[in-house]
């Protein structure tokens, strides 16, 4: 069977197990009839009303804001521009996302791996359970997911162009992805004109942001103004006033303090600069004061729960989704195991587990941060899969070789 009827066979497999998810969740599960789903939701969807009413990138429709990266809002003011303005169509075209990570995972692995190890690492990262409910959510992690995939797929098919593209577009939906580009560099160092174009193309598609952030508040703040309170809770979980868990409760908390700093530090941008210097200060002093080993002996536990399930879905299903991450992550460590005489070839699947487990290290945990790197770690729970069926996960070359 040639590679085109394959991907044709697993991209039809894919959207008919995508179309049965999207009647489950939207119909019998009653997620069509829901509200705003996700703390951050309301102020995402606020911007994006905004910009649909041409206020630009505002939360209250007066003073601009620096708070949020416009990506995830832009999206959901296409998604209204073209489907109406409801949570429906945004639901549905979050779906339709989830198809299109589930097809270009697929192409990124059949890269390296045989159609069957691609195939059910695509049916995995579909209907992995906390994917699926952040789909109904209004939360930037699955468009972040589908940009991730994007965007290491281009860079490995060398479109340097597309590829710097797509990465200003993941920045602009979640700004801790400012480096990633860079990360990738040690791998692809041999193409030189292409990592070149990649990072002119990055730089350039990103400096109207950046220019706009630099201009109209006159500080030092490109991608916006998130870093002081990240920082915050970050110091705050640290010392145990907040949970890793980042539970409703620490979330209303930590809401209670924005409100209460912002309601002594003026109106717009101005104001919300002066939330997060003030923020950046709490966070250094709390970082002083906490002793060297106590900060050592909090990562292994803030690494468990930054690649933890993060209770986020339902909670008749929390049970299932801890049993069945615990061997996904057990067979993506074997997977590994079994790939590391090509461990660098296979830089697109892990590249993203020491990226954001450092930077996390920095700043404040949630489970759902690591959501957009798991597609790319269940290639390995394929691999692992297939060696215990004995029936094998060969490298691309062999594949093509047997054909």
């Amino acid at each position: 069977m040639s590679k085109l009827s394959e991907g044709t066979g697993a991209f039809a497999l894919l959207g008919v197990v995508v179309c049965v998810e999207a009647v489950l969740y939207l119909a019998v599960l009653g997620y069509a009839r829901s509200t705003i789903i996700g703390g951050d939701g309301y102020q995402y969807l606020a911007i994006a009303s905004n910009l649909a009413a041409g206020n630009g990138i505002s939360i209250d429709g007066i003073s601009p804001t620096m708070l949020r990266t416009p990506g995830y809002p832009l999206f959901v003011a296409a998604v209204w521009a073209l489907a109406g303005h409801s949570l429906i169509s945004l639901r549905i075209a979050q779906f339709l996302l989830l198809f299109f990570t589930g097809c270009i995972l697929y192409s990124l692995a059949r890269i390296y791996f045989d159609h069957r190890t691609s195939v059910v690492s695509a049916l995995i990262a579909v209907t992995y359970p906390p994917s699926v409910f952040l789909v109904v959510s209004q939360l930037s992690e699955t468009l972040a997911t589908f940009l991730v995939v994007t965007s290491i797929w281009l860079v490995v098919k060398q479109r340097p162009i597309a590829a710097g593209c797509t990465l200003a577009s993941l920045v602009m939906v979640r700004p801790e992805f400012v480096f990633l580009p860079f990360a990738c560099l040690p791998f692809i160092y041999r193409q030189r004109r292409n990592a070149i174009g990649m990072i002119a193309v990055f730089v350039l598609a990103l400096s109207p942001l950046v220019a706009r952030n630099l201009v109209g508040s006159r500080a030092l703040a490109p991608l916006g103004l998130g870093t002081g309170m990240s920082l915050f809770a970050s110091s705050e979980q640290y010392s145990g006033q907040l949970t890793y868990k980042f539970a409703i409760q620490d979330w209303e908390k930590f809401r209670d303090d924005f409100l209460r700093r912002s309601t002594n530090a003026g109106s717009g941008i101005e104001g919300e600069i002066n939330v997060d210097r003030s923020y950046k200060s709490d966070a250094v002093q709390m970082f002083r004061s906490l002793p060297i080993s106590h900060i050592i002996l909090s990562v292994p536990i803030r690494i468990l729960y930054l690649w933890g399930t993060g209770d986020l879905g339902p909670e008749w299903e929390h049970l299932f989704v801890k049993w069945e991450w615990l061997l996904l992550a057990v067979g993506a460590l074997i997977g590994m195991m079994f790939t590391r005489s090509r461990w660098v070839d296979y830089w697109p699947f892990w590249i993203l587990c020491p990226y954001l487990t450092l930077l996390h290290l920095v700043f404040h945990v949630e489970g759902r941060y690591s959501m957009p790197a798991r597609p790319l770690l269940f290639v390995f729970s394929s691999v692992a899969i297939f060696v215990f069926a004995r029936l094998g996960a060969k490298p691309a070359n062999l594949a093509e070789e047997s054909t």
